[in-house]
């Protein structure tokens, strides 16, 4: 009976630490919600920033197509240049 008494006291310490935690964490909970609001609005600006300073990339994609049609031919060539030195 004693050792049930004990679990019992040691489970309503438990709870009353997890109330305290919980109590904390609504008086801390506009100060809370102002940072991540901080936080969101600083995001939101960066963003901006970052949009601002994009530059345009020259060319379309058709020519980057052909530019890396044309490095992977260059490629395969130096492959089977290789492989035709090595006896391949």
């Amino acid at each position: 009976m004693k050792k049930h008494e004990a679990e019992l006291e040691a489970l309503l310490a438990q709870v009353k630490e997890n109330i305290k935690v919980a109590k904390g964490k609504i008086v801390d909970h506009p100060s809370t919600v102002k940072d991540s609001k901080e936080k969101v609005a600083n995001a939101i600006r960066h963003a901006r920033d970052l949009k601002k300073n994009l530059k345009p990339v020259p060319g379309t994609d058709a020519e980057d197509a052909a530019v890396i049609d044309e490095a992977d031919m260059i490629r395969l060539r130096a492959i089977e240049a290789i492989n035709h030195l090595l006896g391949n």
